[in-house]
Formats: C-alpha cells, structure tokens, sequence
C-alpha cells in the first residue's frame, strides 16, 4: 500500500469533442506526435474553427458546401499543473476520404489539410444528421455525455472496463462520478506548464476527466450515436500522469476505445500505465521530474482516426475514455 507521503502519481486528460452541420467549411483541430488523431471526443476528437463538433473543447464543426473539408491542425500552449489529473479532448468529423494529412512531432508548428469528400446527397444527407453532441463542449455542461466513476482500489489494471463504471456498472458510484471529471477553460496544465500544449485544443473549453485526489477512483465519460453515416470519426486526446513506481497492473490508468456496438468489437482501443517499467506507456509519451516526482505526459494533442469503409458506414458506435488512480490509491490518476 503506498503511504500518504509516497510519490503521488497523476493522471490527467482533457478531452473534446466536435459535432459536424451544414456549412461552408469544417476546421479540424489535429495533433503532431505519434498516431493521428483529429479532435472531435473524451475523450476525445475534433474542433472546428468555426463551430466545434468525442472525448474536451468545443467547436461547431460545418460540413462544406462543395463538399470540401479543411482541417488545420493546431498546438495548444503548453500545460501545467500542481495535481496531474488526467484530460481527453476528443473531436468527431463528418468528412469522408483523407486526401493528404499532415502530422508534426512538434507542439509550435500548425499544418493544414485539405479533405475531398466524394459522398452522395443522399450519404452527405445522413452523415449531417448522425453526429455527436456537444462535442466540444462549448455549452458549458454535459449535455449528451454520459458521466461514471467508482472505486479501483485493488483492481488490476487488465481487468478495468470502463463500462462497469457507467451508470447501472458493478462499480458505478454516483458521488465519484458527478464529481472527478470537469469542465476546463484555456489554460497550462498546473504542473507541466510549457512542456505540454494548451489544455483546450480550439474553441474555449474542454472536458477534463481525472481529479487531483488520491482516493483509488476511476472517472469516465461515454457518448454513443447510431446510425453513423459518414466515413471517419476523428478524435484527439492530451494526457499526463505522475509514475507511481508501480508495475502496469497497479499504475495510474488510461483508457481510450471506440467500440463498434454493430459489429461487437473494438477498433480503437489503447492503454496507458504510468508504470516503474514504462510497460505501458509508448513513445509518443515523454517524461519529465518536478518538484522530485516523475510525470508521463502527451507534449501535444494526440489524434486518433477511424476510417469506417463501407463495412462499418451506418453501425452505432461508443466512445469511452476512462482515467484511474493506482490501485492502491496513493497515487493520482
């Protein structure tokens, strides 16, 4: 068990997400490190400059005239801060095929897409209807997203799901969910300052999932849509957490999928430990001591992109993104 005076590792994410309507243009907010992700939701995905559209931000996404799509990819300011909770920004797009897209390893640098959509009326039609809500979360509240949480004390790091921990779950507490995940503004994160991007991706706010606590809890947010018509969903996430020297399965914890409930699997689904090991965390995170304790953090939103195809075009679809303290709750997550 860790004592109250051990290391206290955070973990923290910000997560946005971005509806898509009829307009002129869709700007997609993008990250530069590693895997693509497009901002839309946490958490999370894409943003849109003019509007913002699963799971952090938010911005209205539009769906061009010409069926022409923008997307312009930009890094927030860096992040810092005192208790590393952890933050998802997710995004969701209704463009259909990627002509070019351009990824940087750097947080200072903006690059831009140009996306060609080739859908029928008929599909342009349906993908405009089937979107996310409040994706970028510029409403202020949680309007379309379902909130959980509970006690991980004890629970192994491979035996988290997040739906156990939504609302009718085995572990759904209510108290911990109503309370561990928050609505956030522009901002540093408290402890990383400049090492990381801004903690809202585009728009001016995001839905930040984590608490500063060292209670063993896990908090998560979840939205899902039916009916998707369109060719991608697109979703960017940021995250920290502070390395606990526990191995992976006892570490402080994130969780991102994309669940196709049509087909029954899960095409996007990806975890992260803070562990002594490094088990867990893959390139695209960097460490950083402050203050004599050791943080993984994401230096610059990370995007994820799920290209539907025809085999999954009109399945209903789930987004979860879930973040835990250590199992022996003495560490943030």
């Amino acid at each position: 068990m860790d004592s109250m005076n051990a290391t206290l590792p955070t973990t923290r994410e910000h997560f946005e997400n971005f509806d898509i309507h009829d307009g002129n243009e869709v700007v997609v907010k993008t990250s530069k490190i590693l895997t693509r992700r497009v901002k839309g939701l946490l958490i999370f995905l894409l943003s849109t400059a003019v509007a913002a559209a699963v799971i952090v931000p938010s911005v209205v996404l539009t769906l061009p005239s010409n069926r022409s799509t923008t997307l312009s990819s930009t890094t927030p300011s860096n992040t810092t801060s005192e208790s590393a909770t952890s933050s998802i920004t997710v995004y969701t797009t209704h463009t259909t095929t990627i002509a070019e897209t351009s990824v940087t390893p750097t947080v200072t640098i903006t690059t831009t897409t140009t996306i060609i959509t080739t859908t029928t009326p008929n599909q342009e039609t349906a993908c405009t209807l089937s979107s996310f809500i409040n994706g970028g979360f510029e409403s202020g509240n949680y309007l379309g997203w379902t909130r959980g949480g509970g006690r991980r004390i004890s629970m192994l790091s491979s035996q988290v799901k997040p739906q156990d921990f939504l609302p009718g779950g085995s572990f759904y507490d209510a108290n911990i969910a109503s309370t561990q995940s928050s609505i956030v503004i522009n901002g540093l994160d408290p402890i990383l300052q400049n090492l990381m991007a801004n903690i809202v991706q585009n728009g001016t706010r995001s839905l930040q999932i984590g608490d500063a606590a060292r209670t063993g809890d896990l908090s998560v947010v979840s939205q899902s849509i039916s009916n998707y018509f369109c060719d991608n969903i697109f979703f960017a996430w940021l995250a920290v957490f502070e390395d606990g020297n526990h191995n992976s399965e006892e570490s402080s914890l994130i969780v991102v999928e994309l669940k196709d409930l049509t087909q029954g699997d899960t095409p996007i689904n990806k975890r992260y430990t803070a562990s002594s090991d490094t088990a867990g965390v893959d390139p695209g995170f960097l460490s950083a001591t402050v203050s004599g304790r050791k943080y993984y953090y994401t230096p610059s939103w990370r995007v994820e992109n799920l290209n539907l195809g025809v085999n999954r075009r009109g399945h209903s679809f789930s987004l979860n993104i879930a973040v835990a303290d250590c199992s022996q709750s003495g560490h943030l997550g």
